[in-house]
């Protein structure tokens, strides 16, 4: 069974709701974790999953994301993203 992470976030969207029903959709073949905390992005914390899916809706221009620091991706965040990718996982 793969292990997916599914980040998301953002304050358009009901991004928890949409988590649920993909866990639910892919229930047969996969186990779905879903967060919102960018500290996941890690190689240590991509490390146990075998498929990670991106679904946000992060922008500094968002008048209503309170915290504008969510809305881009720590370079840690990214490097990891990138090695998990090429990786091919």
């Amino acid at each position: 069974m793969k292990k997916v992470l599914l980040f998301g976030g953002g304050t358009w969207h009901d991004f928890p709701g949409v988590a649920a029903v993909l866990t639910e959709a892919l229930a047969p073949v996969a186990r779905v974790a879903y967060t919102e905390d960018s500290g996941m992005l890690s190689d240590r914390g991509l490390k146990e999953f075998d498929v990670l899916a991106l679904y946000t809706c992060l922008f500094t221009s968002d008048d209503t994301l309170a915290d504008k620091s969510r809305a881009a991706l720590p370079g840690h965040a990214q490097h990891a993203v990138e090695s998990f990718v090429a990786g091919g996982k």
